[in-house]
């Protein structure tokens, strides 16, 4: 999967385009920093590129990018609604990426899709 495509799915997702989250790549608002933080964590799971290329696309640098990973991880791990995002994201992701349908076993993507039917499933 291209990181064009990913990116147009997930700032679509949020209502924005990559274009226009670029522009604004030194916001700290959070609708912009959301946006971002998910964009890493995609292109960082679904593609080879490393840190710094991941932070390119945004006028970011490494250290950049990693401080997003971790806070979007963080985030999902105390936020419901954070977590059903990504996993709402993946499973679009999935659709549109072979390679990561042959990663990603069909009972991992089942447990996806019911972790967003049933909210108890989130439980930890």
């Amino acid at each position: 999967m291209t990181p064009k495509t990913i990116l147009k799915i997930v700032c679509s997702h949020f209502g924005t385009t990559y274009e226009y989250e670029k522009m604004h790549s030194d916001d700290r608002h959070y609708e912009h920093l959301i946006v971002r933080y998910y964009c890493f964590t995609f292109l960082k799971e679904n593609t080879i590129l490393s840190l710094a290329k991941i932070g390119m696309l945004f006028d970011q640098d490494h250290a950049t990018v990693l401080n997003g990973l971790a806070k979007l991880e963080n985030w999902m791990l105390s936020d419901t609604s954070k977590k059903k995002t990504y996993d709402k994201l993946s499973l679009i992701i999935a659709k549109y990426s072979d390679n990561k349908i042959k990663t990603k076993s069909s009972l991992e993507v089942r447990m996806v899709y019911r972790r967003l039917k049933n909210p108890m499933l989130n439980r930890v």
